[in-house]
């Protein structure tokens, strides 16, 4: 995994792995200036903000 994100990256970087059981599912990258964050939590976050959102403009 890190040879492949060193390639994307074209740069040479240190991955570190841990288990985040609020994260669900997905990956979060952070370099100095970058944060990427994709995972279950964050779309049903996302979801359910729409809906609420959605039911809000209904009523």
């Amino acid at each position: 995994v890190e040879n492949a994100v060193t390639t994307a990256f074209g740069a040479p970087v240190t991955l570190t792995f841990r288990a985040d059981p609020a994260i669900l599912a997905g990956i979060e990258l952070n370099a100095p200036h970058a944060f990427i964050r994709s995972s279950w939590r964050e779309d049903l976050d996302r979801i359910r903000d729409e809906l609420s959102r959605d039911h809000a403009t209904t009523e």
